[in-house]
């Protein structure tokens, strides 16, 4: 396999395609509107105080469900406190998370998309996601669903195509991925189980293709 030079992998990364264009784009238009109804903070639901509060205990050393009251599954405060701890606490540090986690969201679908139907209805749903109201308040303020969003995207840029290499590893990235968001929102259960199964026939495929190409090769050097 000819070797990369560091120049032509660094071109190729700055290089402009439609589809740079595309998530910048969808990414700015998002930015445009969540950031004046995110910033500077008028008011704040219930939840948004409930998620700070307990994110700021985890950074205070105390455990969900065991010293304070915690209904939701724990990832959300872990994370919040990780980034408390850098940023400082508050309603806008969190916001701040939640607007970012959520244009790599946006990122990370579009990429997807293209990598699976093409550039056009990845704009499409660039745009989808970029414009929807939903994502402008929901997706920006300190909730589950910005920080779930965020790993179910990856999750689904994980998941391999039928010309990708190294199908099993990119399932199990997947699988993880996906794990990590059940930690995040209970209602996940449902897409995990299908991703396990998911996750088992890629299995059983990747053991056959295994077990044929030891048995091509068998065949080759006994030929020989």
């Amino acid at each position: 396999m000819p070797k990369v030079s560091q120049s032509t992998t660094q071109s190729a990364i700055f290089r402009v395609t439609p589809i740079k264009i595309a998530i910048v784009a969808c990414v700015g238009l998002y930015l445009l509107l969540a950031i004046p109804l995110s910033f500077p903070i008028q008011n704040f639901c219930g939840d948004e105080g409930f998620y700070a509060l307990a994110a700021r205990n985890v950074m205070q050393g105390m455990k969900p469900y065991q010293d304070f009251l915690y209904i939701q599954m724990p990832l959300l405060a872990y994370a919040y406190a990780g980034w408390f701890s850098i940023f400082g606490t508050s309603i806008e540090s969190g916001r701040v998370l939640s607007v970012t986690m959520t244009a790599v969201a946006i990122t990370f679908v579009m990429l997807t998309c293209h990598r699976r139907v093409g550039l056009w209805p990845t704009v499409f749903a660039g745009l989808m996601w970029s414009t929807a109201i939903y994502t402008a308040s929901d997706l920006s303020s300190v909730k589950s669903q910005s920080l779930c969003n965020c790993l179910i995207a990856a999750g689904l840029l994980a998941i391999p195509t039928h010309d990708s290499d190294r199908r099993l590893a990119r399932a199990a990235l997947a699988m993880g991925l996906m794990s990590l968001a059940f930690f995040t929102r209970l209602t996940l259960v449902i897409p995990l189980g299908l991703l396990w199964v998911y996750l088992a026939w890629e299995c059983r495929n990747n053991s056959q293709d295994t077990c044929s190409s030891w048995w091509q090769t068998s065949r080759s050097s006994r030929s020989r």
